[in-house]
């Protein structure tokens, strides 16, 4: 009697622990203000070999080994091979609209599965290996519009196969409270990117009276550096080149290279290396 009286406790000590960590998993959008990072409590899986299709993994068709982050943002680095993310929402307030922000602007294929039930609600195939007016909301990064009744529970899916430094920065928004957001974030992109037109004119002009290749040079720096930031933010396949997808994989390295060129060549002008220091203009040179 005694041993049966110790298998139901330590039954129910199991089934207490189980439920508390099933329960842990799910982010309780219980705060349309607030803006929620379910980072830390992200599932992930990488796809060592390709999978037969989608529903293998979120119809959970297929033994799958998942991994729980302990990190704000899921960090993998560089990686050959795609990676899976999942994740479960469930919101307990009366607003029903709501942002799916995935911030990383510079990703080549980008699938989200959005399940209610056990069932495919919807799903969305993103990254830019579509053009920019594919996405469902026209945005720098990608935003996928959920609308979650209250009290249900939705469990996302999330694959990501990137040539890029793979991470995984997600953040659950109101919809409301994430376009009064956006507007203070281009107030301050606005700024930056204006500045550095400012400092670009203001070197032109000088160049122009003084015509000392020097200011050229940094006009050049200043552009690459401009537009490589353009890029990486996303503005750029957004504003100048939303068509070509071809360019879009290439802008960020080229625009980074003639940065790091028109900056070396500032600098042997502007220090006059070929005269006072022969050594490091070939240095210069080679780099």
């Amino acid at each position: 009697m005694l041993n049966l009286y110790r298998l139901v406790l330590l039954l129910g000590v199991l089934y207490s622990a189980f439920a508390g960590a099933v329960e842990g998993t799910v982010i309780s959008l219980s705060d349309p203000a607030r803006v929620y990072e379910p980072g830390s409590v992200v599932e992930f899986w990488k796809e060592e070999q390709r999978v037969g299709s989608a529903a293998e993994v979120y119809l959970g068709q297929k033994p799958i080994d998942w991994r729980q982050s302990r990190h704000g943002v899921v960090n993998i680095g560089y990686s050959d091979k795609p990676y899976w993310f999942r994740f479960q929402l469930q919101n307990t307030t009366d607003h029903e609209e709501w942002y799916l922000l995935i911030d990383l602007p510079l990703t080549r294929s980008l699938d989200v599965y959005q399940l209610r039930g056990g069932h495919l609600e919807n799903f969305y195939h993103l990254g830019d290996r579509f053009e920019f007016n594919a996405r469902p909301v026209d945005h720098r990064s990608f935003v996928i519009p959920l609308t979650l009744a209250g009290n249900e529970q939705h469990t996302m899916y999330v694959r990501i196969d990137n040539a890029y430094s793979l991470q995984f920065p997600v953040y659950i928004v109101e919809k409301n409270r994430f376009l009064k957001q956006e507007i203070t974030t281009h107030l301050l992109h606005g700024a930056f990117f204006g500045f550095l037109v400012i400092m670009m004119f203001y070197n032109g002009f000088l160049f122009f009276s003084t015509r000392d290749l020097s200011y050229l040079y940094y006009v050049c720096f200043t552009l690459s550096i401009g537009l490589f930031q353009f890029s990486q933010h996303g503005f750029g396949y957004q504003y100048l080149w939303p068509s070509e997808i071809w360019f879009q994989h290439r802008a960020a390295p080229v625009f980074c290279s003639s940065a790091f060129v028109f900056g070396a060549l500032f600098v042997q002008s502007f220090l006059n290396t070929r005269l006072v220091a022969p050594g490091y203009h070939r240095y210069i040179n080679g780099f």
